[in-house]
């Protein structure tokens, strides 16, 4: 039970976080994730490094949407530390549910690899010739279907969320 209140509270806390954003586009120009740690340890997959003054930023947007909600929800002192230390519990939690995450991931790649390696050899030379140009025709539709999704995604902001700026 206390498990799956963490998740939920960690679930209510990440959408509050990302309505915190004012609905920019997230994916082009900020380091949010999930796992936002990640991000601020440089593990970025070839985006580029988040800087002192992002992080700074970041933090401070952060505090500020804490003030509004306990403002908002008229908090008192006590509640919202409990509160801090509910979510600091949680994210914890969260940690250990990530790297578990992180293990499967590699587990189920690792499944998947040996999967074609095994469905190749099965194959004829022919065969693997076809399933190469067939490799080939899937990953030019994917890279036409992520460059259209980029466009289309480019300037657009939540529709229920007013730029506050």
């Amino acid at each position: 039970m206390k498990k799956i209140l963490g998740l939920t509270l960690g679930l209510v806390l990440l959408s509050s976080v990302a309505y915190a954003w004012g609905g920019k586009n997230v994916a082009e120009d900020k380091p949010f994730s999930a796992n936002i740690e990640r991000h601020f340890a440089g593990e970025r997959k070839g985006r580029p490094e988040i800087t002192a003054e992002k992080k700074a930023e970041f933090q401070k947007r952060m505090a500020e949407h804490k003030e509004s909600f306990s403002k908002r929800l008229k908090l008192t002192e006590e509640q919202q530390k409990k509160s801090e230390e509910l979510r600091k519990a949680q994210r914890e939690e969260m940690k250990k549910i990530m790297e578990e995450m992180k293990a499967l991931q590699a587990k189920s790649k690792e499944l998947r690899e040996q999967n074609k390696k095994d469905f190749e050899a099965l194959l004829t030379p022919e065969q693997k010739k076809i399933l190469e140009e067939m490799d080939k025709e899937r990953k030019t539709k994917e890279a036409e279907r992520m460059a259209k999704m980029k466009q289309d995604r480019k300037g657009k902001v939540r529709p229920d969320v007013k730029d506050k700026k």
